[in-house]
């Protein structure tokens, strides 16, 4: 163990080239891991304040390099994707993958093939459906709300905003939904426990992952031990796709599903598909009902900018009709709010990492290959060099300024997030109809803490 842990740290302090990002003095074992703390994100964006906005360090036994600089994340993510296009080896992806069939993790010939399936069922899906299924998703949240209003109750977002995105990926996925009053009504409310008690375990992520010593053990772990989590959630969508197939019609096909099993030649590829329909329901659901979560908080902290959404919305919108997608252009105040969320609380601040498949020369820098690749989203929203007092809630910042270059809440390049569209529609129309419809205000009459 001592030779090891002296070998480990000289390799690790050891430079790949004379053209190395620069980068910290690195510990035997764990490489950098003990700088990064249980908050990633904020880890690596103080190292970054540090080293610059690209630089090299080691995630246990993984050569890393962080990028937090716009310009070159264009050049390495888009510009030169072809050579940065896999996610690494490591135990969590290969079981949360399937072994890789999903399109979240595939390697590159899978997620090719897989983005054009859920590509080409996307286009194929009509959108009046999918606006249909945000308007009627929406209606439900905007009821079960008004009874906790009409009652006094204090109201907890969370779960119940939970069921609004789940509730519409699976009508547009394979034309299911859960019940508000009834959380126990129907196979749907199943799923509640297994995907909250998956994103703890993705998103607190595991050392084990990056120490090449512990990984046998971890992937054994999670083969034998939270396995029933994802067993769950597997066996679901195994039972709904059988279900598609056996009344398939061709000619009718109903949902997203059952396009991707037209697509695939009536269930070629069964694993893959399930596992595409998973990887919907796990990035669809947490991830757009937290960004409400946050926005709505930020409306209980700042009441001016909450009251003057409201009177663009009673100005553009009216109190004699919900507030539909079509209304987006007319309201910029409420963009510019959901926009400002998702900067200052982007829901996947570190994106997901990509390995470098060779060696490669960017903006001057040496990556070699087998490098992890870390695109630090919350760094760049909130870099003083692109935003004016990026810790304050500003909504006012994208009312003449788009920010294109510098707000990438969904990733940027060919594998940035394919349902990026649908959750900015899904996003608005909540925003929009909750703003219309209550005024929000903390239950003890204070300040709400906005720490992650």
């Amino acid at each position: 163990y001592h030779t090891h842990s002296s070998l480990s740290q000289i390799n690790k302090n050891r430079r790949q080239s004379n053209r190395d990002p620069k980068g910290p003095w690195e510990f035997p074992i764990l490489g950098s891991l003990l700088y990064l703390t249980d908050k990633p994100h904020l880890g690596l964006t103080a190292m970054s304040k540090r080293y610059g906005g690209v630089f090299r360090l080691w995630m246990g036994d993984l050569y890393s390099i962080s990028v937090s600089d716009p310009k070159i994340i264009r050049e390495v993510w888009h510009k030169n994707f072809e050579s940065f296009t896999d996610r690494p080896i490591i135990p969590s992806f290969i079981y949360f993958s399937g072994n890789f069939l999903n399109l979240a993790a595939s390697k590159y010939e899978r997620w090719k093939h897989n983005r054009h399936i859920v590509a080409n069922a996307f286009t194929k899906t009509k959108l009046k459906t999918i606006h249909n299924v945000l308007d009627r998703q929406c209606l439900n949240l905007i009821n079960r709300m008004s009874e906790f209003a009409k009652s006094g109750q204090n109201f907890t977002p969370s779960d119940h905003l939970m069921k609004y995105s789940l509730n519409i990926i699976m009508m547009i996925l394979c034309s299911e939904e859960m019940s508000y009053d009834d959380e126990a009504e129907g196979r749907l409310a199943e799923l509640i426990e297994p995907i909250n008690q998956m994103f703890d375990m993705i998103g607190t992520g595991h050392p084990a992952d990056f120490i090449t010593m512990f990984q046998p053990f971890y992937l054994v772990y999670l083969k034998y031990g939270p396995s029933k989590i994802l067993k769950r959630l597997h066996s679901y969508i195994s039972a709904v796709y059988h279900e598609h197939l056996k009344d398939l019609d061709p000619e009718n096909p109903r949902d997203l599903f059952d396009q991707i099993i037209l697509y695939e030649y009536y269930g070629k590829h069964e694993e893959s598909i399930i596992r595409i329909a998973m990887d919907f329901i796990i990035a669809g659901t947490d991830t757009s009902g937290n960004t409400i979560n946050w926005l709505m908080l930020y409306m209980v902290n700042n009441p001016e900018i909450q009251e003057k959404a409201y009177g663009e919305l009673l100005a553009t919108v009216g109190k004699d009709r919900a507030a539909t997608v079509s209304d987006r252009i007319n309201t910029p105040y409420v963009m510019a709010i959901i926009k400002e969320v998702l900067r200052i609380k982007p829901t996947g601040p570190l994106g997901l990492p990509r390995m470098c498949t060779q060696d490669a020369e960017v903006e001057g820098y040496f990556i070699p290959k087998g490098t992890l690749m870390t695109m630090n989203i919350y760094a760049v929203h909130h870099d003083e060099e692109y935003w004016d007092q990026p810790s304050e809630f500003r909504p006012e910042r994208f009312l003449d300024n788009n920010h294109t270059m510098y707000w990438i809440p969904f990733s940027v390049g060919p594998r940035d997030c394919v349902g990026s569209n649908l959750a900015m529609d899904e996003i608005y129309v909540a925003t929009a109809n909750i703003l219309l419809n209550f005024n929000i205000t903390s239950s003890t009459g204070k300040t709400l803490d906005d720490t992650e």
